[in-house]
């Protein structure tokens, strides 16, 4: 089997805006079928991920928590649906991992190279703030957490709609997203 086991990175952070040179000289070579516009760099790592990752091989990423729902990652939560099974997401929120790093919304993202709409995705979400420390990280990574809520969802269930949005919630009564109940509540009462 060709590729590598495990991809592991901490991808940079740079948004489209601001760094279009280097967008133009990506849209010309072999990742241009997965640019779009407004789109942070990070996205092609997850992309190479996959490319270079033989099928079972696992790929974990630490970036920004906002491509489960922006805009400009419509492509890539397309691909992670199509050519992955996300098997864990720890979402840190506004809890700061790196000391000297600014405006944190730090994720770590695992995936497998493999399909499987029945596996589930264990995910954890932080409500702690501040900094971080060696301790902290271990009790969220671990689930024993008391700020950090923790529960499961089938690959199935994780995408929602023509985005292919990621939907970091569950719906029982110990976890509770409003805006996940404000969007089911229009799902129900308007057109989509």
């Amino acid at each position: 089997d060709d590729g590598f086991v495990v991809v592991i990175g901490n991808p940079p952070y740079v948004g489209e805006k601001g760094n279009k040179d280097t967008f133009r000289e990506i849209k010309k070579h072999n990742l241009k079928e997965f640019y779009q516009g407004k789109m942070d760099l990070f996205y092609f790592f997850f992309h190479v991920g996959l490319n270079i990752c033989r099928l079972n091989g696992c790929v974990l990423f630490i970036t920004t928590n906002y491509y489960p729902t922006a805009s400009g990652a419509k492509k890539l939560r397309t691909d992670l649906k199509e050519r992955s099974v996300i098997t864990k997401i720890i979402n840190f929120n506004e809890l700061k991992i790196f000391e000297s790093a600014a405006g944190q919304h730090n994720m770590i993202t695992i995936l497998k190279k493999a399909k499987d709409d029945d596996c589930k995705v264990n995910i954890s979400i932080t409500n702690k703030i501040g900094y971080s420390n060696s301790d902290m990280i271990q009790s969220i990574i671990s689930g024993t957490d008391k700020d950090t809520s923790c529960f499961h969802v089938k690959q199935k269930d994780l995408y929602d709609g023509n985005e292919n949005y990621i939907r970091l919630s569950q719906n029982d009564s110990d976890f509770i997203n409003p805006i996940h109940d404000v969007l089911e509540k229009i799902k129900q009462q308007g057109v989509p």
